[in-house]
């Protein structure tokens, strides 16, 4: 892969960035549950982040990407992607964030191991773990959200 191919590669994932802002953006008005549409608002600063992070790589023509990696909990293969809508509760919310941070993620892992030039693989390799990064913040949200509506409620009393 030369340069130009990877600069155009690059550039897609700033244009991926910017939808991904988009749609958190667009949910997060249409959203009618305050705490989905305050999740939804705070992913779509991500995305511009991730976005401008990018942008930044490009401008100083940098030759690597380098973000730490997160621990993967893999809690999103026991979730089905849900539909968006204008009703979603707070949890469909996160499943289906956490289903477009895992298809990113697996993208740019996939072009990765596809790369035979070092460097190129370290590029997309760290791509991969910046949507890791979000994919893990939101299954530890999931869980915790999990565990809250499955412990018992407290009436007061004491046993």
């Amino acid at each position: 892969m030369n340069r130009e191919q990877l600069i155009s590669i690059i550039d897609d994932a700033v244009n991926r960035e910017d939808d991904s802002y988009t749609f958190y953006k667009d949910a997060a008005e249409k959203a009618e549950d305050p705490q989905t549409k305050s999740l939804f608002e705070r992913l779509s600063k991500e995305e511009l982040k991730h976005k401008d992070y990018l942008q930044k790589f490009l401008e100083t023509k940098a030759e690597t990407i380098k973000i730490d990696d997160s621990e993967d909990y893999n809690l999103s293969q026991d979730i089905d992607r849900p539909r968006m809508t204008t009703e979603m509760d707070f949890r469909d919310a996160i499943k289906l964030a956490i289903k477009r941070e895992e298809e990113a993620m697996q993208l740019y892992a996939d072009i990765a191991n596809s790369c035979l030039d070092k460097a190129e693989q370290d590029i997309f390799a760290g791509l991969s773990k910046m949507e890791k990064l979000h994919k893990t913040e939101l299954e530890e949200i999931h869980a915790l959200n999990m565990r809250r509506q499955n412990m018992p409620k407290y009436n007061g009393e004491r046993t």
